[in-house]
């Protein structure tokens, strides 16, 4: 009995570790600055993005993946953090930089079309020096 409670609760355990932590597909970097990435290529995962993460570490985020530019919408709702997003054109650049509140409802539009959005910790863009124009590498 006490084997079974020990390995239900090492089982736990190791689960909400996980269920928290961010899996990294990759790394991109923008200015010199590297910033290790999940990818959200699905709608499935655009859809979830870092809802129910309650940290990510310093140069963590995720990167928004998709088929063409466009403007794109985010909200909040279930984040339980808040972001920065950058919303990059297809070549990578930095064309708008916006700081999300947590569990908000308000829809963050791209001013322009976008391919890509990179959600980091907010303020992180602005502590590193990141602004509008620089270039994110992959």
């Amino acid at each position: 009995m006490i084997k079974f409670i020990w390995s239900f609760l090492i089982a736990f355990l190791l689960c909400s570790a996980l269920g928290n932590a961010l899996e990294t597909d990759a790394t991109v970097s923008i200015n010199g600055e590297i910033i290790h990435v999940r990818i959200a290529s699905t709608p499935e995962d655009r859809e979830t993005g870092l809802m129910q993460i309650t940290e990510l570490k310093e140069n963590e985020g995720m990167l928004f993946v998709f088929e063409d530019e466009r403007r794109l919408n985010f909200w909040m709702k279930n984040t339980l953090i808040a972001l920065d997003i950058a919303f990059l054109n297809q070549e990578g650049e930095i064309i708008d930089i916006q700081t999300m509140d947590p569990k908000s409802e308000e829809i963050y539009s791209s001013r322009l079309p976008a391919m890509y959005a990179l959600e980091v910790n907010a303020g992180w863009f602005e502590s590193h020096r990141i602004a509008v124009g620089d270039k994110v590498e992959w």
